[in-house]
């Protein structure tokens, strides 16, 4: 083999080599990248663990102790019934507005006004049919008269 042949051999080989260590390396960084992803969200389910079970020690706190007065806790405890008052007022208040409410009544004035105008539509619907009519019978008035 030519020297020229057995350059380019040996240097494919080495940027083979090359792109397989640089290959291993992204790899290893990926999956670096993988594993501390996972860490991360193991932390996250840790931490947020632990949100939850405060939250349930003070939820039984509070039902225990809620109504005394004069605590060291007196202050977060005003905080929650305050809370807890807003949440039943909204509440109630998108209730109120998921329910149905009647339609309002008219006055006298309006229904006799409302009746008015359905007897006008009706009357002008009569003219126009009338009026339909009369064009009809001219028109076969005249068609009959060609014959």
């Amino acid at each position: 083999m030519s020297s020229f042949m057995q350059n380019l051999t040996d240097g494919l080989n080495q940027a083979g080599q090359a792109l397989g260590r640089s290959g291993k390396k992204a790899a290893a960084g990926v999956q670096t990248a993988a594993e501390i992803a996972k860490l991360n969200w193991q932390l996250d389910d840790a931490k947020k663990e632990i949100e939850a079970a405060y939250s349930a020690l003070g939820k039984a706190y509070f039902a225990a102790h809620g109504e005394e007065n004069g605590t060291e806790f007196e202050d977060g405890i005003i905080r929650i019934r305050r809370a807890k008052m807003e949440v039943e007022r909204l509440e109630k208040e998108i209730g109120d507005r998921h329910t149905p409410q009647p339609a309002p009544t008219k006055t006298k004035e309006e229904s006799r006004e409302e009746k008015r105008a359905e007897e006008v539509a009706a009357a002008a619907a009569e003219s126009e049919e009338a009026a339909e009519a009369v064009e009809a019978a001219e028109h076969d008035e005249e068609a009959g008269g060609d014959l």
